[in-house]
């Protein structure tokens, strides 16, 4: 924050969104739990850090039904083989296979 590298943005509850989660065949708790940084994402570079493997997993199962969340870019900086460090470096792009709808566990 006192650097100013942070981008603030104001994130309004997406309902239909949020009515599109809790019919979900599994994991509604886990999603919904993150369903702020879906929300936050798909209104700024559709790219999200977090440790939660669980939303993530749920997340990638529903991303056929729930089209507006495909093309969300999930980092895990716990995960090593991510190299999320080194991707945050080379400014975050759009790598197809960090997408929610290429996402294997």
């Amino acid at each position: 924050m006192a650097r100013k590298k942070l981008h603030l943005i104001d994130v309004p509850e997406d309902t239909i969104l949020r009515r599109r989660v809790e019919r979900s065949d599994s994991g509604t708790e886990a999603m919904m739990k993150d369903i702020h940084l879906i929300e936050a994402a798909l209104l700024s570079e559709k790219r999200i850090i977090s440790l939660d493997e669980e939303a993530r997993s749920y997340y990638a199962a529903a991303s056929d039904r729930i089209k507006e969340i495909k093309s969300v870019l999930w980092v895990n900086p716990d995960m090593q083989g991510e190299e999320a460090i080194q991707w945050l470096e080379r400014g975050a792009p759009a790598d197809h296979n960090r997408r929610l709808d290429q996402y294997h566990r």
